[in-house]
């Protein structure tokens, strides 16, 4: 077993914990997005550990990225540093369009009203694009990773991520406002 091993396990840890961070919150928000008066007490508790839990895979991936990226001397390449700025923007991202949410649930736990104002901040068109947009954007990241392109492709990568993701919450909402009608 080798420093390298273990960092590249680490790298691969968090990655996971970040993709598996965003399928909790998918599934917590449509939880409470569709809950009918209800607050689901598991959705709010994966809610409220989604920021440290975030903040420990996005640690993980800075950590071993940078060690790995010092080691292997490719600190001067685009999909390193573009990599670095995307994993930056997916956690600001995701830490305002979630405040509203986490700030209600620690604010008013078990408030009557609580389950209402969680539905609506869960049907938000912006933590629903947030969303959509951070998973795009964890995909151009892992394509990064395994591609390695120069500077315009990878800048290529990561804007072709982010129309994706803009035009999958474009095209959502189009559909709900369809189906609320």
């Amino acid at each position: 077993m080798t420093i390298r091993s273990i960092a590249l396990f680490v790298h691969v840890l968090g990655m996971l914990m970040l993709f598996v961070g965003l399928a909790a919150e998918w599934l917590s928000l449509e939880t409470l997005r569709r809950s009918n008066g209800e607050t689901s007490p598991l959705a709010v508790s994966v809610l409220r550990a989604l920021p440290r839990s975030a903040g420990i895979s996005g640690g993980l991936l800075l950590l071993s990225g940078i060690y790995m990226a010092a080691r292997v001397a490719v600190w001067d390449s685009a999909w390193v540093r573009l990599s670095f700025v995307a994993l930056i923007a997916i956690a600001i991202l995701g830490r305002v369009a979630l405040r509203p949410v986490v700030r209600d649930i620690q604010q008013s736990p078990g408030d009557r009203s609580q389950s209402l104002r969680l539905r609506q901040h869960a049907s938000g068109a912006f933590l629903q694009a947030s969303l959509r947009v951070r998973v795009a954007i964890a995909l151009a990241i892992v394509y990064l990773m395994i591609d390695k392109p120069e500077a315009l492709a990878s800048v290529a990568v990561v804007g072709v991520a982010l129309a994706i993701g803009a035009v999958l919450s474009l095209q959502r909402r189009s559909q709900s406002i369809f189906v609320r009608s």
